[in-house]
Order: structure tokens, then sequence, then C-alpha cells
């Protein structure tokens, strides 16, 4: 009897530590709002964004804010908090656990990226710096919303060029979908604007001139007469095509933590 009792608390025993230890680790979505900063609809918007970047790339692309990055873990760091974070709650897509992870602190306004699997190739050392650039500008101004829009679109276009064959490194910068819209509009703004410029200046020109009826108006009296003609040389044309020199990239790709990922981090 006194067996059996004890058979039966060791099995309680053990299902209070299963279910302490599940609870203890939380499962995260694609979008983890601890600080509270954005809404129902926007947690919403984002959530649906990074799961067509996961089924488009077969990549995890994440975002989680916490208060204070101290309180829940145990780094001293947000990039080992970011790094925690990830691996901790087995982030990633695939076997390889591929993914982008980025980590708001609001506590100190600390700002950290974790990448890890094919992470490493799509955002080398320098494409995290230039990815970080795009959400900054919104964050310094408190603009959750538009920062973490940034952040995913410009994770599309970084993990469309690696697997193109051209990750963004110090030898190849595209420019990020919000400056090629914009130089777009600029370019058709300021075609419409010349060409209604030309039309202005050339419907001046004409209002002197009167309608002719007969083909006779248009010929010169007399006819058309040479009275010299001399050939002369004026110029040589020579064309020239710039050879810029090469970059070299030496200096780009990943540094990687002993944990296998790669990290970036600051405030905002």
């Amino acid at each position: 009897m006194k067996k059996k009792w004890m058979a039966l608390c060791l099995g309680l025993l053990l299902a209070v530590q299963v279910c302490f230890s599940a609870s203890a680790t939380p499962h995260l979505n694609y979008v983890t709002d601890f600080a509270g900063l954005l809404t129902d609809q926007q947690i919403s918007e984002l959530q649906h964004g990074a799961l067509e970047l996961s089924e488009r790339y077969d990549f995890g692309v994440y975002i989680v804010t916490m208060d204070d990055f101290t309180r829940r873990t145990s780094a001293r760091d947000i990039e080992s908090a970011a790094e925690e974070v990830y691996l901790h709650n087995e982030l990633g897509e695939g076997s390889n656990q591929s993914g982008l992870l980025l980590l708001l602190s609001m506590e100190d306004r600390d700002w950290g990226l974790f990448a890890f699997g094919y992470g490493n190739t799509a955002f080398t050392d320098y494409g995290k710096d230039y990815l970080s650039k795009e959400f900054l500008d919104d964050f310094k101004h408190d603009d959750w919303f538009d920062g973490f829009e940034d952040y995913q679109e410009l994770c599309d276009q970084m993990l469309s060029e690696a697997r193109s064959g051209s990750p963004v490194d110090v030898d190849h910068t595209p420019a990020p979908p919000h400056a090629r819209l914009y130089g777009i509009v600029a370019c058709t703004v300021l075609g419409v604007l010349v060409a209604v410029l030309v039309a202005f200046l050339l419907k001046r020109q004409l209002k002197s001139v009167a309608h002719g009826t007969q083909a006779e108006a248009f010929v010169a009296g007399g006819g058309l007469k040479l009275t010299n003609q001399h050939d002369r040389y004026t110029h040589t044309t020579q064309s020239r095509v710039y050879d810029p020199p090469q970059k070299s990239s030496g200096s780009g790709g990943t540094t990687t933590r002993s944990s296998g990922g790669s990290s970036a981090g600051g405030k905002f």
C-alpha cells in the first residue's frame, strides 16, 4: 500500500514539474508585445506580415518588446538578451532555426538584433547596421508601428537579395524600399513639371504666328538659291567609359557569437 502511495506522489510531483516547465517557457509569436506598444489591430497586421515572410523564405522574422530586459532575462546587455530570448524559446524556421529577432527594451531604450542559421548569411554585420537605420528613425519619435513595418519590409528585400546570391554587405548596398519609391515619385513629378514648362514656352512662341491656308505661303520668294558652299572641319568626337575601382569585400561578412548566432544593438 505504501509503495502505491509513493508511486502516486511521485507521479503527481512529476506532473507538477512538467506543468511548471511548460508555464516557465511561454511560446512566443512572431510579434510579442510585452511592453504594450501596439494595438491589437497593429499586432495582427505585423503578425500577418511575418507569416508571409515565413512562407516565402522559410525564415522567421520576430519582434519582441519588453519593459526591461534585465527583469525577463539573465543577460547583462541587450545583445545577449536577444540571443537568450531567441535560443531559450527555440525560435527560427527549419532544421537550422533560421531567423532574425528584433528586441526592444523600454527601460533604457535599448534595441538588439539576433540572427541565427541562414540569418547569419542574409544579415551580415554591415547588413544589420543598414537594417537598423531604417527602423531607428521611427523609434526615435516613438513611432513603433511604422518602425516595425519598415523592419519587416527591409527584411523582405534583404532576404530576396541574399537568395539571389548578393546579400547586403559592404560591397552591395541596394536602395531601401522607401528610397526607391520616393525616387520614382520625384522623377515622375519632375518629368511632368518639365513637360508642362516646355509646352507653355512653345505655346507662348506660337502666339504671333498666323495660320497659313495655302502652300505658297510656306515657299520663299524666288525659291532656294545657294550662292556659296564650303566644307569646314569642326571637331572629332571621342567616347570614354568610366571603369570605377572595385570595392574590396575583405571587411564584410558576419561575426558570430559562441552560440553560432550573430548580433547587433544600441540605443534609440
